[in-house]
């Protein structure tokens, strides 16, 4: 039971970055009733032990490597593989970002009019804000796919009059 309670602690631990029972934020402080967290807009919510006794914890800040991601969508038209080459050597040249494990960009999904690519990248976020990191990331990524000539999907329809001919 003490074991129990000593890895509910570590995980509950201030200023940990946590979520549980839908809220995510910085634990602020700990009480015999409650756990405080105030969330990242500055809000404080106080959440019974009771609840945080039974739910998950998932604790944000104890492990340094962190995992971002996010899905780009390209062109159908663009060389899919150039772009997720393109994209990788970006981030591996951005120092803010681990080569260990190394950043990847996959495809995701093949859309109406784009192609879907996952990409991922892991920051040690004992000295870089992921936040910032993944933003920073985004603006380098399209950088270097608008100076490539790799076109960002441009959503296209097609409208069928009601004789049949399509109007593009």
């Amino acid at each position: 039971a003490a074991a129990g309670r000593r890895s509910r602690r570590d995980a509950s631990r201030q200023k940990a970055v946590a979520s549980s029972s839908g809220q995510e934020g910085m634990v602020a402080r700990l009480t015999a009733r409650t756990t405080v967290l105030i969330k990242f807009e500055g809000k404080h919510v106080r959440i019974p032990n009771a609840t945080v006794f039974k739910a998950t914890i998932i604790n944000e800040s104890r492990e340094p490597n962190r995992r971002f991601d996010f899905r780009i969508g390209i062109d159908p038209a663009c060389d899919i593989d150039v772009a997720r080459g393109l994209i990788v050597k970006t981030l591996e040249d951005f120092d803010a970002l681990l080569n260990d494990p190394g950043p990847m960009a996959v495809i995701d999904e093949l859309g109406d009019w784009a192609v879907i690519l996952w990409v991922a990248a892991w920051v040690d976020q004992r000295n870089t804000d992921i936040t910032k990191a993944k933003s920073e990331s985004l603006r380098l990524i399209k950088q270097a796919l608008d100076t490539a000539g790799i076109r960002m999907p441009n959503p296209t329809y097609t409208i069928q009059s009601a004789e049949g001919a399509p109007h593009p």
